[in-house]
């Protein structure tokens, strides 16, 4: 199997970006035009300006968080952002930016 590069400084303010807009529910993409009205290098210099995408992170939080973890991060239920779904949004986050089409490093 082969390992992941480590996190890069700028992929880690990335996910701390995203996580800090999910404790606020105040994300940059919701006064941005439509993501899908985006292109593909316009999304990428918004995430390199660390501005934040509720459509990204909740897509990242789907695939690589537990739902367990995803009910404590719930506003309605405890609002709190464990551990476990730290490193499940990291991860998630380190396999969409590192693809080849992406390569956010």
């Amino acid at each position: 199997m082969k390992k992941q590069p480590r996190i890069t400084p700028l992929q880690a303010k990335i996910v701390n970006a995203h996580i800090e807009a999910y404790k606020v529910n105040k994300f940059d993409s919701d006064e941005d035009k439509p993501e899908m009205e985006q292109t593909k290098e316009e999304f990428i210099t918004k995430l390199k300006d660390l501005r934040t995408s509720r459509g990204l992170f909740d897509l990242v939080k789907d695939q690589f968080v537990s739902v367990e973890s995803q009910l404590m991060m719930s506003p309605t239920i405890f609002g709190i952002v464990s551990g476990k779904a730290q490193q499940g949004i990291t991860r998630g986050f380190k396999t969409f930016l590192n693809q080849s089409h992406i390569n956010i490093k």
